[in-house]
């Protein structure tokens, strides 16, 4: 690859019967005109399409179609035949000379966002990789393969597309998720990173989160991948996507895709009637293509993201306006991609007065919110809201900085915040990055756009109301620090999707889609089609009828990863023995009744009752209205983090699981050994009915030399990403469904003797003496059902701050 500007060729296959491949590939062959790319799409008859997937899914496709540009001699006869009549040899081996990279684009996808280049995703951190993608956005496999980057020259890659066909596990061939399971498969075999789900199935790798949707990285590399988070690159929503829409997983997708384009979802379209030449040619003349360029003459732009927000004010005075360039280091996408990592105090806009409500959070899911494209699942900035703004302030590094020597604050604010920057004892310079601003200072007003800058004097300040989602620097010397005080927001109605659309992430639809779109259960489906392909077997092998099975979670070692999921299963009773060995109490709670019958009849009550709440919760019955359980605005929340681990077992440790059902005497499978403890279920009481602890404070403690693990102390729900040192009596935190009300803080005991180098370390989860670091008992006010990677939403007591409670 020569180094400079990276050249590249879209590609996309599906087969001709395949109506909104044409509609999508209409709108992707425009982004391509704009900025000269070559654009191939591949149209294949259904019997070309059978020959080459050869039994397989027609997914598949794109795997034999790769394999035949990297290594033709390791693919089939049909797939040389076939792909050769579509692209003949010559113009095959010139097209690899004079390209880069060969981008890959889903028959269901399209570009949305025209006026953003392809070598913003290729370029800074992923320079040189051999293959750029994204995560998944479902927990399906940990990466999408609907988009995707190849690069050309890359020797990795003339051996993995083959590898990846001749490799991958049968399920997959027909089963979900075809060849982007395969292709995660091959890629764990290359140890390139260990999933955690393969095809929908986890695998028993309990590394940190993955996925940024739920709190993991948001950019991710290894020695040949780039990862992009979903959203920035492709995504499924329209109300998160960036720059692709893969319009994957729903129903009715031709509709659906013709409805958006109708809406004004192709933002900076530039319509050019002209036809490629080369494999667009063929194209001209068929039906299905004429009626998807036929569309896009008819579309019109509608505001999408926030909207509109007020009109340029007209000028008043004269403002004295510098022009000032923006660097590319600083513009939305570069520091997103540069930055993005970084933590920031996010903080509310309130309607009244100056906004006392803040969260820790990263900048990249800052910059998403303000520009409109709220990051995906995020509590509290998944939305947007123009009733409740938030907004961020953080100091550029020495090395962002255009001038070195001078204080540079980075200011991230949506439209309708309006703000008052005050320049103290100093002269300071404020300069937007991007967007635009009604500012007045003294007698003068004008709007300010990007690139221009305004000295505000000692003793001055401006009022400023933002018109545009806008990043703007307050410049001054070493040492000041201005006073920036947010004034409230502008008034206005809430954001309303277009469409009927949700926001990504709802329980019920987690695609987000319209009425009549709503998402297609392919793991379902797929299980239906494996009962009925054994219902009519009179007789099966174990592994048949393993694979028959709905059950819905099977996990596979990361050390057998090629294995089918279904041939490997761990019973969830495997730690039951451990427990049993550590013996039960030697005191009787009841000395008036013999042990046995304490050990026997009261654990039966407990169990009686929670059969109860879980045969109503299965039944969908609302607890939360009979119990009475407050509910809690995210607005007003403390804090926000995400549910790490779920642990249930008898006694401790706890083993950890996907998701239980949470009830105010404890969690459903949990227990203790103590009789008495039994009885009541969670630690004795319901005011003790789940334990909880931060993963933070684990690993912190664990640095010191002890051995704790999530579950290792006997907590059922450890939380990551929340600021601990708020966690006190009083507290109540939304997790998921539930919401607890925390009760006392809990003290250590003689079972954390074993996780210490020494009995005298325990004292570092004493309350008494470390308070921060210490595990909380919660009582239950909401109960329901708690899975990992849930949302966690910090709140105060509605009475205030409440006194210290320290239980042993």
């Amino acid at each position: 690859m020569a180094y400079g500007e990276p050249r590249f060729a879209v590609i996309t296959n599906f087969d001709s019967a395949y109506e909104i491949g044409f509609q999508c590939a209409a709108v992707n062959e425009q982004y391509c005109k704009r900025w000269g790319i070559p654009f191939l799409p591949c149209i294949l008859e259904k019997e070309e399409m059978e020959s080459i997937c050869d039994g397989r899914h027609f997914a598949w496709a794109k795997v034999a179609l790769f394999t035949w540009l990297f290594s033709p001699e390791r693919c089939s006869s049909a797939a040389r035949r076939m792909f050769g009549a579509w692209l003949r040899e010559e113009e095959k081996e010139k097209l690899v000379q004079t390209v880069d990279y060969f981008v890959w684009i889903d028959g269901d996808a399209m570009v949305i966002d025209h006026s953003r280049p392809l070598k913003d995703f290729v370029m800074g951190r992923f320079t040189r990789k051999d293959l750029i993608l994204a995560e998944d956005m479902s927990w399906a496999d940990c990466l999408n393969t609907g988009v995707f980057f190849a690069r050309s020259d890359s020797a990795w890659l003339r051996s993995f597309w083959a590898d990846t066909w001749d490799g991958s596990h049968p399920r997959f061939h027909q089963a979900p998720f075809w060849d982007q399971s395969g292709i995660c498969q091959e890629l764990a075999k290359r140890r390139e990173f260990l999933p955690q789900v393969l095809g929908a199935m986890a695998t028993g790798v309990t590394s940190g989160p993955w996925f940024s949707w739920k709190g993991g990285p948001f950019l991710k590399e290894t020695p040949h991948l780039g990862i992009w988070d979903t959203a920035s690159l492709q995504f499924a929503n329209p109300l998160h996507a960036q720059f692709i829409l893969h319009l994957c997983g729903y129903s009715a997708k031709l509709k659906l895709c013709r409805n958006l384009c109708r809406s004004g979802v192709l933002r900076n379209l530039q319509l050019d009637g002209s036809h490629q030449s080369g494999a667009m040619t063929t194209l001209s003349s068929h039906p299905m293509w004429t009626s998807a360029r036929e569309l896009l003459q008819n579309i019109e732009i509608k505001a999408w993201a926030w909207g509109p927000c007020g009109e340029k004010p007209s000028p008043r005075g004269c403002l004295p306006v510098i022009s000032r360039p923006t660097p590319a280091a600083l513009r939305w996408f570069q520091l997103r991609a540069r930055h993005g990592d970084a933590e920031v105090v996010v903080e509310s806009i309130a309607n009244e007065g100056i906004g006392g409500r803040r969260f820790r959070g990263e900048l990249w899911q800052v910059i998403d919110y303000v520009r409109g494209w709220p990051p995906p699942c995020h509590p509290v900035l998944g939305k947007l809201c123009r009733q409740q703004l938030w907004c961020t302030r953080w100091t550029l590094p020495g090395e962002s900085r255009p001038d070195g020597q001078e204080l540079q604050i980075l200011h991230l604010y949506p439209p309708g915040a309006k703000i008052r920057c005050c320049a103290g004892s100093m002269e300071l310079l404020f300069w937007i990055l991007s967007g635009e601003m009604d500012c007045s200072l003294g007698s003068s007003r004008r709007s300010l756009a990007e690139g221009e800058a305004v000295w505000i004097q000692p003793g001055h300040e401006m009022l400023s109301t933002v018109l545009a989602p806008t990043a703007a620097i307050c410049q001054l010397p070493w040492g000041a620090d201005p006073e920036v005080l947010h004034l409230g927001s502008a008034l206005g109605s809430k954001v309303v999707p277009p469409l009927g659309w949700t926001w990504f992430g709802h329980p019920e639809n987690w695609l987000g889609a319209p009425p009549g779109h709503m998402p297609v259960d392919q793991v379902t489906l797929a299980q239906e089609k494996a009962k009925m392909a054994h219902k009519t077997l009179q007789t099966c092998s174990m592994r048949a009828t393993k694979m028959a099975s709905t059950r819905p979670v099977k996990v596979i070692p990361h050390a057998e990863i090629a294995l089918d999921a279904a041939d490997v299963s761990v019973d969830d009773g495997w730690l039951d023995p451990l427990v049993d060995s550590l013996g039960m109490p030697s005191q009787n709670p009841f000395p008036w009744l013999p042990r046995r019958w304490v050990n026997l009849l009261f654990p039966w009550v407990r169990w009686s009752l929670m059969w109860f709440y879980s045969v109503t919760h299965a039944l969908r019955f609302p607890l939360r209205l009979a119990l009475g359980a407050p509910s809690a605005d995210p607005a007003q929340a403390l804090a926000c983090g995400w549910c790490h681990s779920v642990n249930i077992g008898r006694g401790l440790p706890k083993r950890n699981v996907k998701e239980a059902l949470v009830t105010p005497m404890g969690l459903l499978g949990d227990s203790q050994t103590a009789p008495y403890i039994a009885v009541w279920g969670g630690h004795a009481g319901f005011n003790k009915a789940v334990m909880l602890w931060s993963n933070e404070v684990i690993q912190s403690i664990n640095d010191t030399g002890a051995s704790f693990f999530p579950g290792a102390s006997g907590e059922q729900i450890t939380l990551r990403g929340v600021d601990w040192s708020l966690v006190k009596t009083g507290v109540r935190l939304s997790v998921g469904d539930l919401l607890l009300e925390v009760t006392y803080m809990k003290g250590p005991c003689k079972n954390m003797d074993r996780y210490f180098p020494s009995p005298s370390d325990k004292s570092k989860i004493d309350p008494k003496k470390n308070p921060d670091s210490a595990r909380v008992f919660a009582k239950v006010l909401k109960p329901g059902r708690v899975r990992v990677d849930d949302p966690v939403l910090l709140f105060e007591h509605p009475a205030g701050k409440q006194p210290l409670q320290i239980a042993c």
